[in-house]
């Protein structure tokens, strides 16, 4: 074959000046063929016997320029559930780089605490409460509430309630009754009594002054209700101050974010059980710039 003639690999084949050319046009026009650039390097060296070798490497490199694609964004999921999260952790992290955090509103999954350099790869997992529990959440907290709209609220709730009493007694209540203005709130341990005025004469109507109630604090825990919380919520009843205004009430539950956290840490325990050996911890990943050397800043 004439040594000018070279390889046709490509259409236009690297034309051969000396024999030695043969083999290293064969490596160029692969290195052409296969779309990439390439880079021709030479080494000179001895061989065992003492002899002068000289070795050619073509290499290929990046693509051009007209054919780079940026890097794929990081990953930062919503997950759904907390096997999504186990999945996700185990297919994308490693116990000793990874890092979950969690809170009353979400887990998180930071792939790789470790690196100096880019962007951290997050997954999110928000906390998705049952409508039970964030209508509650709305009514607690000390704000006045009328009694019919109270009453609307248990009715629409009240297989929330442990017991119905404070229902039975808010429909003693009838739309013609008014709270007699000059009385007091009779306590009675766990009662509060008002009394209403009506064409019948005077009634003393006694509200409960605490009600247990039963709370699916999850979405997937309306259906279980071996998972429900249970919890106080103090009752306070407020006369009004002027005739035919009607009375209204106060509801407080300040042991029900800890309930909440309990079910949360159920939850929790079964990811660590999943994970084991990871570093789990109750809190919110954060990050903070780092602050670059400024003129006429010195180190002391």
């Amino acid at each position: 074959m004439d040594s000018r003639q070279g390889s046709s690999t490509t259409g236009h084949p690297t034309q051969q000046e000396r024999p030695l050319d043969g083999a290293l046009a064969t490596l160029v026009d692969r290195a052409r063929g296969s779309g990439r650039g390439f880079a021709v390097d030479v080494a000179t060296d001895l061989d065992a016997a003492g002899r002068r070798e000289v070795v050619y490497r073509v290499e290929q490199v990046l693509p051009p320029a007209d054919e780079w694609e940026p890097p794929a964004p990081y990953r930062a999921h919503a997950l759904e559930n907390i096997a999504s999260v186990v999945t996700f952790a185990r297919r994308y992290g490693d116990a000793a780089r990874s890092v979950v955090f969690y809170d009353d509103s979400r887990v998180e999954v930071v792939l790789d605490e470790t690196p100096a350099r880019g962007i951290r790869e997050r997954a999110v997992m928000t906390w998705k409460y049952s409508p039970d529990l964030r209508d509650w959440q709305q009514l607690l907290g000390g704000k006045a509430i009328d009694h019919r709209a109270l009453m609307d609220f248990f009715m629409r709730h009240q297989q929330t309630l442990v017991e119905a009493t404070i229902l039975d007694r808010m429909r003693e209540v009838r739309a013609m009754m008014h709270v007699k203005v000059d009385s007091d709130l009779r306590l009675d341990g766990e009662t509060a009594g008002v009394v209403f005025e009506s064409q019948a004469g005077p009634s003393l109507i006694q509200f409960p002054r605490r009600i247990e109630v039963m709370l699916p604090v999850l979405d997937g825990d309306v259906v279980a209700d071996a998972s429900w919380i249970r919890t106080m919520v103090h009752v306070e009843v407020m006369l009004p101050r002027e005739p035919k205004q009607p009375v209204s009430f106060a509801l407080f539950a300040p042991a029900l974010l800890a309930e909440v956290r309990l079910r949360i840490d159920v939850e929790i325990a079964a990811m660590c059980t999943e994970l084991d050996g990871w570093t789990v911890l109750r809190g919110r990943h954060g990050e903070v710039p780092r602050e670059l050397g400024r003129e006429g800043q010195h180190c002391p």
